[in-house]
């Protein structure tokens, strides 16, 4: 009776770990399927879209805050949990940085370096924010893989993102674009004295995340369901609404730094983004086209706009030049013709004059030299 009692605790102890394997087993495949597998073929493929710096003329940097209850930024905040395959921004770069699959890199207040000095360990990460984990080994891998349940991810309170852009022309390729080159996620809690305080996170280079998120197919629209287009479409089409924050300086100064109001620091937003507007519209815009008499009006003009003003005024010369030509040619033509016909009268004249006159001719004769003379 006791072998059988104890057979039958045996018994349950191995169910009970078999289910508990299964268990677990189950959560990391739900993990997988949340996360994009990229071969490296893919990935290869993916990196080398990455702008080659050393042939740019021009480059500019721009740090943009992407608030995700803007409207526009819904995509990259819904669904707050995973519904099927689909799945948010941060949850997505949450899950691959769990898996080890990207590296994440320290925030520095006012400088990014993606080196191995400032590499994160994921988990640091998660202690520091209190995310709840299981710590798991394989055999494939030495190092160790953690797993977190989709309800303990903080990506409701991920309210953010700082981007850095790098809008550039290229004169080999009579390219001008721009490109995200990295992420930050903004987590949002509640301060000492309640209210609402902003972390960065941490950087994420945006060339590393790119072969997962042209994989992750994301609805941009209410009105039509239809799923189209990926993470990274959205990114290369600008369907995001982010504020200017920062450009690189020699002061390293961002906008708030020396922008003393609010509305100084709108200004100042919009004068940014006009100059990107300005930059690519005089790259491609005709002279003739250009208003010349705004420019002239114009207190400080750009490098750009002298150029512009200078060349046109040099076409205005030489089109005034031309038509003086044309007229002073055409005058000349006039002239002859004139003289042309006045010595047709004269001629004409005469005969005339004589086969109508019945007086002598002597008399005939000379009364219309005198007509023509008046005439001339």
């Amino acid at each position: 009776m006791k072998h059988f009692i104890l057979s039958i605790f045996i018994l349950s102890i191995a169910i009970s770990s078999s289910y508990a394997q299964q268990l677990s087993g189950r959560r990391a495949a739900a993990a997988a399927e949340n996360s994009p597998t990229v071969s490296v073929r893919a990935q290869n493929m993916y990196g080398n879209t990455e702008v080659n710096t050393d042939n740019l003329i021009w480059m500019r940097e721009i740090y943009r805050q992407l608030d995700l209850k803007n409207p526009k930024n819904g995509p990259l905040y819904f669904p707050v949990e995973p519904i099927g395959n689909r799945i948010n921004l941060f949850t997505l770069i949450f899950n691959l940085l769990t898996e080890g699959k990207i590296t994440a890199y320290e925030y520095l207040d006012g400088r990014e370096v993606f080196t191995d000095q400032y590499k994160l360990n994921v988990k640091d990460i998660l202690v520091k924010y209190g995310v709840f984990y299981e710590e798991q080994f394989s055999k494939s891998s030495k190092n160790p893989v953690y797993k977190v349940h989709e309800s303990d991810v903080p990506s409701n309170e991920v309210l953010g993102f700082y981007m850095k852009e790098m809008w550039y022309f290229d004169q080999a390729n009579s390219t001008f674009d721009s490109q995200i080159t990295a992420l930050c996620p903004l987590l949002t809690r509640d301060g000492d004295f309640g209210d609402a305080l902003r972390i960065p996170m941490f950087w994420i280079p945006y060339e590393s995340i790119r072969p997962y998120l042209s994989q992750v197919q994301v609805m941009t629209s209410n009105y039509n369901n239809v799923v189209s287009s990926t993470y990274d479409d959205y990114f290369r089409q600008r369907l995001y609404k982010g504020d200017i924050y920062k450009t690189t300086n020699l002061a390293n100064l961002s906008l708030m730094q020396y922008c003393p109001t609010d509305s100084a620091m709108r200004a100042e937003q919009k004068r940014i983004d006009a100059e990107l507007q300005a930059f690519e519209k005089n790259l491609w815009q005709q002279s003739d086209s250009i208003d010349i008499a705004a420019l002239k009006s114009k207190k400080n003009l750009t490098k750009e706009e002298k150029d512009i003003l200078r060349k046109l005024q040099a076409d205005e010369k030489a089109d005034a030049a031309n038509a003086e030509t044309a007229t002073s040619t055409t005058t000349d033509s006039g002239t002859s013709t004139k003289s042309s016909s006045s010595s047709s009268v004269k001629q004409s004249s005469p005969k005339t004059s004589t086969k109508s006159s019945s007086s002598s001719a002597p008399k005939q004769q000379a009364t219309p030299t005198k007509s023509v003379r008046r005439q001339r």
